[in-house]
């Protein structure tokens, strides 16, 4: 027992041994003495440190100790709980909406660097020659308030643009409306019908439809996987009350790629009669799948490995061998989630997308060579990357970068008054 607590200790010390520069010292403090106390030797001591260390909620994520195979089982597990818990928590909180407190008037460039320090939301592309704006927001939405800004500079998003996890910025098109009023929020999430089209053959009345397309952007902090609209929970009603018969079933998936602000989402209809001029309302809900937190595996003994686990909150990393191949380095990597929520079945391009490289024995950061998928399952997946690695395996440390947890979060939204061609 006495080597465990001396385990337990020395892994707290380690993990907080640069406390000075952390903001919150006295919660780092308090986060190591409950940590000790989850292998005390009184169950109810252990219990009652799991409990508070776990209402302490997601500011202790920078706190709590890394475990390893000499960590003592019992400690381990209460550990597993803690993170799975709190991460979701933060997950969760994440996925909340951004609310900005601003008042100008500003430079367009100093509004978006403050409206970026208030919401951790990442804007590019933008000129110092743009101007001013006037504003006085308190407590708005934060798609509510950049809609109103960018109205004023006459600027728009660029959907297209190359820019991962950040709204990159365009003048708007002379013809183009305006932003705000045309869109309505959901939390974090932002929804705009932009196109509907119609089909009537002339030579088969059978084939005829409608298709309303709407726009969906988010919160670049939040960086979604996916978006997955089921048919079902839309429901849509003409100018008169009576509902628009949606010619569907299932539901559309859409994948997000990292570089992505927004995607389309097209809900087919039966074509409504002449008479119907405007649809009324509708409202849907759809799923989003959001990552948690990202968290780094280092794996620092490369040559001759097997099957080396790394685990954090709801997923384990896992250094399966690294074998020669030519003159490069084959690393192949395990990742099992506890919970993928279906986010490995048919969008995995996220996954792939995690950063993977090595740090030689000077420091310097090595990117892979390429990368390949050796088995996928529900809630694994299988990778194998290459490195060129002149200097060989000795000093070097294998970095693998991940979500801990994948969350499903239910999106409410109502769409209206949208004019019928």
């Amino acid at each position: 027992m006495i080597r465990s607590l001396l385990l337990i200790s020395a892994v707290v010390i380690g993990q907080n041994d640069v406390e000075e520069t952390q903001p919150k010292p006295e919660l780092g403090k308090q986060v190591r003495e409950l940590v000790f106390q989850l292998n005390d030797l009184e169950f109810a001591v252990r219990d009652a440190a799991e409990k508070k260390l776990t209402e302490m909620g997601p500011d202790i994520l920078n706190y709590l100790p890394r475990t390893s195979r000499s960590t003592p089982a019992e400690v381990r597990q209460r550990l597993g709980r803690i993170l799975r818990n709190v991460e979701s928590v933060a997950a969760q909180q994440a996925a909340d909406p951004t609310l900005v407190t601003l008042k100008g008037p500003l430079p367009f460039a100093e509004a978006m660097a403050a409206l970026e320090k208030q919401t951790t939301n990442k804007v590019v592309n933008i000129t110092e020659e743009t101007g001013e704006v006037e504003f006085d927001f308190d407590k708005a939405l934060y798609w509510e308030a950049m809609d109103k800004l960018l109205d004023q500079a006459s600027l728009t998003v660029n959907q297209f643009a190359n820019a991962p996890n950040a709204l990159s910025l365009m003048a708007r098109p002379e013809e183009q409306i305006e932003r705000f009023g045309k869109a309505t929020y959901a939390g974090p999430f932002r929804f705009q019908p932009i196109r509907i089209t119609t089909v009537r053959d002339l030579v088969n009345p059978s084939v005829q439809g409608m298709r309303l397309t709407i726009n969906i952007a988010w919160e670049p902090r939040l960086n979604p996987i996916s978006l997955s609209q089921p048919f079902n929970q839309i429901k849509s009603l003409d100018e008169n009350g009576d509902e628009l018969v949606i010619e569907a079933e299932g539901q559309q998936d859409v994948p997000v790629q990292p570089a992505m602000s927004s995607v389309d989402v097209e809900i087919p209809f039966t074509l409504p009669s002449r008479d119907i001029k405007h649809i009324k309302s509708i409202k849907g809900e759809l799923t989003a799948m959001i990552p948690g937190r990202s968290d780094k595996f280092e794996f620092k003994r490369l040559r001759g490995v097997t099957n080396v686990d790394i685990r954090r909150a709801g997923v384990t990393v896992t250094l399966e061998r690294v074998r020669k191949a030519g003159e490069l380095y084959k690393f192949y990597i395990l990742v099992r989630f506890d919970e993928s929520n279906n986010a490995l079945e048919s969008h995995r391009g996220w996954i792939l997308n995690n950063p993977a490289y090595i740090v030689d024995s000077d420091g310097n950061r090595v990117e892979k060579a390429g990368l390949e998928t050796t088995r996928q399952g529900e809630s694994e997946i299988g990778v194998s990357y290459l490195f060129d690695l002149e200097q060989g395996l000795d000093g070097c440390r294998l970095v693998y970068e991940t979500a801990a947890l994948i969350i499903r979060m239910p999106v409410k939204y109502e769409v209206k008054d949208v004019e019928l061609p």
